[in-house]
């Protein structure tokens, strides 16, 4: 992903599962490939730029919590 952010990754996650659920006879399976390859700027885990961003626009694109506002001043997603 160019220009990658918490955002646009949810976005990406969303998309991928309305084409899963467009499709049933296709198996239901998403795929995460890079979630820890910090060499190569991509991962999931928490840093120092995104926070924990991530990790909740994951869980954000998978229905598990709710879209928080971040407060003024904090990093994306309101965490260090």
């Amino acid at each position: 992903m160019i220009n990658e952010s918490p955002a646009a990754f949810a976005a990406l996650v969303t998309a991928a599962l309305a084409f899963l659920n467009r499709r049933p006879t296709v198996p239901p399976v998403l795929l995460i490939g890079c979630w820890n390859e910090w060499t190569e700027g991509h991962y999931l885990l928490p840093d120092t730029h995104h926070g924990y961003g991530m990790a909740r626009a994951l869980a954000r694109a998978l229905g598990l919590i709710e879209h928080s506002h971040s407060k003024p001043g904090a990093k994306e997603d309101g965490e260090p």
